[in-house]
């Protein structure tokens, strides 16, 4: 009997050696098959992507829709997850001919949102998951190199410091012509004006290097620059807007292509109150209330 279970055990015990091996491959395909489902059951696009070559430098996504947007979780037993709103589809498309996107428009408009889901749909098309868009086929990409903001940038030696350090390392000095750059406000470290030329410098060493590059950046007059073929290869897109008569600014959250022109900060301030009239009336309501010392509030 112990040689009949010795056999046994010891057989076990390859099965369980082998079955460890691939555990990781089984938890991959469970998270596909859920992302897959979780596309699905929230009516958003579940598309098989079609990857070429990474030699061919072409891409192209159409329908392109972020499912973090207003995720939220409920809490049941399962912890369900699902996408709640509307969510405003938008496309992106590069070759070697154009391969250079600077995205303007104001705060609030979805310039980083846009760059975001750029990241994560490619991301997800390389790692073998469904994604959620109408069409994808672009090339492999041998790296995502990406800069954002992080809460390190305010401290210590100062923000534009490091984001200057930050984007020459991990972007500029890595990039080849195939990979994914993605810049998101680059310059919010220094002022408007001192941020136009390093911004340049960092386009033109990307348009040598010829990545896919999407900056945004709120340096209007990078669009100018662009506009007036500073760099070949690169266009200007720009996010949408419904500029109202009583300078009520609504996004639209659509890519179009063109320059923005204006941030339309004066207009966003004056849409959300910020106006010496509401402040005047504030003050008033707070006296009024006996929250202020009326002697001691200047005319």
């Amino acid at each position: 009997m112990a040689k009949v279970f010795d056999h046994l055990i010891t057989a076990s015990r390859q099965q369980i050696s082998a079955t460890t091996l691939i555990e990781g491959d089984i938890d991959y395909h469970f998270c596909a098959v859920g992302f897959h489902d979780f596309l699905v059951d929230n009516k958003l696009p579940a598309t098989r992507a079609e990857l070429l070559p990474m030699e061919e430098r072409i891409h192209l996504v159409v329908g392109m829709k972020n499912p973090l947007i207003n995720l939220r979780t409920i809490s049941t037993k399962r912890h369900v997850q699902y996408a709640g709103g509307n969510i405003v589809p938008n496309d992106f498309q590069a070759d070697p001919d154009s391969n250079m996107i600077v995205l303007s428009g104001p705060n609030g408009g979805g310039k980083s949102r846009y760059v975001t889901s750029i990241d994560l749909i490619y991301i997800l098309a390389q790692n073998g998951f469904h994604v959620p868009a109408g069409f994808y086929k672009s090339s492999v990409v041998d790296n995502i190199l990406t800069q954002f903001a992080l809460p390190d940038d305010f401290k210590g030696d100062g923000r534009w410091k490091k984001e200057v350090s930050r984007i020459m390392a991990n972007v500029v000095y890595r990039a080849t012509p195939y990979s994914l750059c993605t810049i998101d406000d680059f310059g919010s470290g220094t002022s408007y004006e001192e941020a136009r030329a390093p911004a340049l410098e960092v386009l033109y060493g990307l348009r040598r290097l010829a990545p896919v590059v999407l900056m945004n950046t709120h340096i209007h007059d990078l669009a100018d620059d662009i506009e007036s073929g500073e760099f070949s290869h690169a266009r200007n897109m720009r996010m949408e807007l419904i500029v109202q008569p009583d300078t009520d600014i609504i996004p639209t959250y659509s890519i179009v292509d063109g320059k923005a022109g204006k941030s339309y900060a004066a207009e966003i301030a004056a849409g959300l109150g910020l106006t010496r009239a509401n402040i005047d009336a504030n003050i008033a309501e707070r006296i009024e209330n006996g929250e202020l010392p009326a002697h001691l509030i200047r005319s």
